[in-house]
């Protein structure tokens, strides 16, 4: 693996900035990882309960995301949230760690939920 100091000084020297018709060589490159924010919306309905060699739609949705989730940093700068029809799971949720047990918890009767129709808000 190539060191992160030797990957920002290739950047910074590979790199060119034009300003007002002008070549700006930088002296100096800062990275900046600001994070993402991660929404999932779970439409909950009979449909998710549905199986495949044993495992439901909603539990491989819900492996997936938490094996995921477990390759985060503990020290992410990211945020997650868990949206269901039934309200608000989880919001601003920052640790990776946290939003994995709050998936785990996540145990709906899909077979006893009623899927809603998707309505835009917002928009015209």
């Amino acid at each position: 693996m190539v060191p992160a100091t030797l990957i920002k000084a290739w950047i910074l020297l590979r790199s060119k900035i034009i300003e007002n018709g002008q070549l700006i060589v930088p002296d100096k490159l800062t990275l900046l990882e600001p994070g993402m924010r991660l929404i999932v919306a779970i439409n909950e309905g009979p449909t998710l309960a549905n199986r495949y060699a044993q495992v439901s739609r909603i539990d491989k949705v819900k492996t997936t995301l938490i094996d995921w989730a477990k390759t985060k940093t503990i020290s992410s700068m990211d945020d997650f949230n868990l949206i269901t029809n039934s309200g608000i799971i989880t919001s601003n949720s920052t640790k990776p760690t946290d939003w994995v047990d709050v998936l785990n918890k996540y145990q709906p009767d899909m077979k006893k939920c009623q899927a809603r129709p998707f309505k835009p808000v917002g928009c015209s």
